[in-house]
């Protein structure tokens, strides 16, 4: 499996065992008061970092392994909000971060440099954004943000 895909399914599988949370999902519309709290995953952008690999580049070969971070984001979304709202959702936020840059799975997919702590293990939180808003009930959302630097190897496509 591509190494994008693998992380990507590995944050979904995270994401589904977070307590407290009835719905979790990749690349969807947001989810209903009924499914919420929710998980939602969105793809994100990726770019190469090798600077020397411009587009057209003819002396690097085109097999050549790239270093890729990718920033998905993670939504988390809660419907009609309890009083609570900032704990819950800041509660959600703690689960993730601390999983997510724990997980072994996840460490396995991406660059490890041995000369860094174990916690920078190509996984990086970049921090978060929180939203509230009224509608039918007072609805709170947070996005959070990872980079997940990864090699990209053309022959495990």
């Amino acid at each position: 499996m591509d190494r994008r895909e693998a992380i990507l399914v590995q944050l979904l599988a995270i994401a589904t065992a977070a307590p407290g949370v009835t719905t979790a999902a990749r690349n969807r519309l947001a989810p209903t008061d009924d499914e919420s709290p929710s998980i939602i995953i969105y793809d994100g952008d990726e770019m190469v970092l090798e600077s020397s690999d411009a587009p057209g580049e003819i002396r690097r070969p085109a097999r050549k392994p790239r270093v890729v971070p990718m920033a998905p984001t993670i939504e988390v979304l809660l419907g009609a909000s309890p009083a609570n709202a900032g704990t819950v959702i800041n509660g959600i936020r703690k689960y993730l971060i601390k999983t997510i840059i724990q997980d072994e799975t996840l460490a396995s997919l991406v660059v490890s440099d041995m000369t860094s702590p174990p916690m920078a293990r190509g996984i990086h939180y970049l921090g978060c954004t929180f939203g509230a808003g009224l509608g039918r009930s007072l609805q709170a959302d947070m996005v959070l943000n990872f980079a997940f630097t990864y090699v990209l190897n053309i022959d495990e496509l």
